[in-house]
């Protein structure tokens, strides 16, 4: 074995090819190459690789006297920074000419989050990593540099401090106990939040620690004859692990345990000569770990930028390209950016002085994006009317100071309460976004509602597939139904957000009222007489529909691949939701009201009509799409026959007429 002149620990080649299996799994996932579908476990594995080579410097080289705290936050600035401003610098100019405002507002939040390394906070409030607004976020994958770092902020002080106290025994001990300690609040956030299990530091730190476990174990550690079967119960956990984990898979928490114990297993095992290690040796996969670094950076602003010119998902052919060119980009940046400025003889307080100078700039860029609300004097008029497109409906509902409501939305929809409300608008933001549609057709009936509202909350009474908060705001919502009666109840939810659980009870043919869900809500309600009416779901889009129409006109580019949706996809993801609904009409007396025939004919759904968009992001309509679909919703009480009202020339789509279908599709100014 090599050693590092730096430090005085073992080369191990075999670690260089772990590195290069994760990052293959993370790009070849990101690339959506099939078989790679859990390749985001690479991160994990970084963890731990990273939590065992840190660790084990830091305990070789202080047991030598050779370990200095400056030294080591140097080493971690020259390992770190240039590569990763060198892409933050190319980043942030292909920002500037490719973003519209609301994406380089974003884009500055998230960079002042990056060069503080907490991109990971900033990303709780933003968006999920699965999401697939997350594909807009150039900067996303940089989470798991903050998190690293966050946790080498603290990790050399905390283990020096029980290396000159306790004894090594005693240490292992203490580590193993904050391991278990960070794993289970993973796993306890996991149902309710998974955000916060997915980036905060002390979720993730497990995973770390993991190595560092095996770090301080294996100095005494020879597997010997066992080092086969460790590795190879290594390599195919992570390979099962990559090739069966998918975004519907609970994750982080205990899922994370399979590819991380098969990351230290193969680590372990290196020790002693084993044809894990070896394969992991070869050079072609050691040249692709020492490039991994530049290549995590660079891949994913590729294929981030790429999506948001184009629009659209990028093709196999496309996607493959920029695999290629990463890969070569990873090179030149590993060649003429990672080893020149590692083997810099800069002195200490020049290196960080330049850094700290570095990250100064950049702050200052950062702000200048958001404080200027994304550098709106580069776009056109016309794009910037279509980025303030809000579904912002507040004015249709009259605000209501009503316990059920704490938590949530409680507020007064049609005409206003003499004696009393006839119905209940209840479910998540795909109940709100319906209230201009609900509130009008009431309003002309000369009924009153309330609209119970909590976001990603459906009405699913007492069921155990949705968060605690959930569960309460639901509860006090047929509280305040069994204390006011009422005619109607309309429920409104993304319905396939339980996909997993409808496809369940469709299999089944049963509703399983004891597991809760919607069986649980039309059975409360029903059993009261009341009449239920549910919103079925609107057809969604690939793309947040506004802003992809935005960037369209900001690039001269036909926005038709934004406002089009194949019907027969659409109703591929659609059929579940529909069989289910077949399941609950055996055992429960309900109708549904659909939407989606107003936006899809036989061949597509439709986004728009003419200028006027009707999805507002990519699930969600906005005011104009909610009174467009109005008169196509069979909901008793509310749906009877028209009245004068319903004529009134000021509707803003008056200009549509009917039900024309037609498809017209304004190009970009040039």
């Amino acid at each position: 074995m090599q050693t590092s002149p730096q430090n005085g620990a073992a080369y191990r080649p075999d670690i260089d090819g772990l590195r290069a299996i994760a990052v293959l799994a993370v790009v070849f996932y990101h690339a959506a190459i099939p078989g790679f579908s859990g390749g985001f476990v690479g991160v994990d594995i970084f963890f731990v690789i990273s939590g065992y080579l840190i660790t084990r410097i830091i305990w070789i080289e202080s047991n030598t006297g050779a370990f200095s705290l400056p030294g080591f936050y140097i080493r971690r600035i020259k390992r770190i920074f240039p590569a990763l401003f060198a892409l933050l610098f190319i980043s942030s100019m292909a920002a500037v000419i490719l973003l519209v405002s609301s994406d380089l507002l974003q884009y500055g939040k998230l960079l002042t989050g990056v060069v503080l390394f907490f991109a990971n906070f900033a990303l709780i409030k933003q968006s999920n990593y699965f999401d697939a607004p997350a594909a807009d976020k150039p900067l996303l994958h940089t989470w798991s540099l903050s998190v690293e770092e966050q946790f080498y902020a603290a990790w050399p002080l905390i283990l020096l401090l029980l290396k000159n106290n306790i004894s090594r025994r005693n240490t292992l001990y203490v580590i193993a106990g904050l391991a278990v300690i960070s794993l289970v609040l993973a796993e306890a956030r996991l149902p309710d939040y998974q955000k916060d299990a997915f980036y905060l530091p002390w979720c993730r730190a497990w995973e770390l620690l993991l190595g560092a476990f095996l770090a301080i174990n294996q100095l005494s550690l020879h597997p010997g004859r066992f080092a086969d079967s460790l590795s190879m119960t290594g390599i195919c956990g992570i390979g099962f692990a990559i090739a069966l984990y998918d975004g519907s898979t609970p994750f982080p928490g205990l899922a994370a345990l399979l590819p991380c114990m098969g990351a230290t297993l193969i680590v372990a095992a290196g020790n002693s000569s084993n044809p894990v290690s070896r394969f992991l040796s070869w050079g072609p996969l050691r040249f692709v770990g020492l490039i991994s670094y530049s290549l995590y950076l660079i891949h994913w602003p590729l294929f981030s930028f790429s999506r948001l010119y184009f629009g659209e998902e990028l093709a196999p052919p496309f996607r493959g390209a920029l695999v290629v060119i990463s890969f070569a980009l990873a090179s030149l940046s590993w060649r003429f950016v990672e080893k020149p400025w590692r083997a810099a003889k800069f002195s200490n307080w020049r290196t960080f002085s330049m850094a700290v100078a570095a990250m100064g700039c950049f702050c200052i860029c950062g702000y200048w994006f958001t404080s200027s609300g994304g550098l709106p004097f580069r776009l056109h008029e016309k794009v910037l009317k279509v980025e303030a497109l809000t579904n912002d409906i507040a004015k249709y509902c009259r605000a209501l100071d009503i316990p059920e409501g704490r938590g949530g939305l409680a507020c007064e929809l049609g005409a206003p309460s003499i004696a009393g409300y006839d119905f209940v608008l209840w479910g998540d933001s795909h109940a709100y976004h319906f209230a201009p549609a609900i509130h009008k057709l009431a309003e002309r009936r000369d009924l009153s509602g309330v609209l119970f509202t909590r976001w990603g909350c459906h009405p699913f009474l007492n069921d155990p597939h949705t968060s605690k908060d959930c569960q309460k705001f639901n509860a006090l919502v047929a509280s305040w139904i069994d204390r006011n009666p009422i005619k109607l109840a309309i429920l409104g939810g993304r319905w396939t957000n339980h996909d997993k659980y409808l496809r369940q009870s469709v299999e089944r043919g049963d509703p399983a009222t004891d597991e809760g869900g919607l069986a649980k809500t039309l059975s409360f309600l029903t059993n009261k007489g009341i009449m239920v009416s549910v919103l079925d779901q609107v057809p969604d889009f690939p793309q947040d529909v506004r802003l992809c129409v935005a960037r369209a006109l900001m690039h001269g580019q036909s926005m038709r691949h934004c406002v089009i949706e194949p019907e027969a996809r659409f109703q591929s993801r659609h059929r579940v939701l529909t069989d289910y609904f077949a399941v609950l009409k055996q055992q429960f007396d309900f109708s549904v009201a659909t939407s989606a025939h107003a936006m899809c004919d036989v061949e597509e759904c439709h986004a728009n009509r003419g200028e006027t968009l009707l999805i507002v992001d990519n699930n969600h309509l906005s005011e104009a799409g909610a009174l467009y679909v109005m008169s196509y919703l069979d909901i008793p009480l509310l749906s009877l026959p028209a009245t004068s009202k319903d004529k009134d020339p000021a509707s803003p789509l008056k200009k549509f007429g009917g039900k024309a279908r037609t498809m017209q599709v304004v190009e970009a100014p040039h």
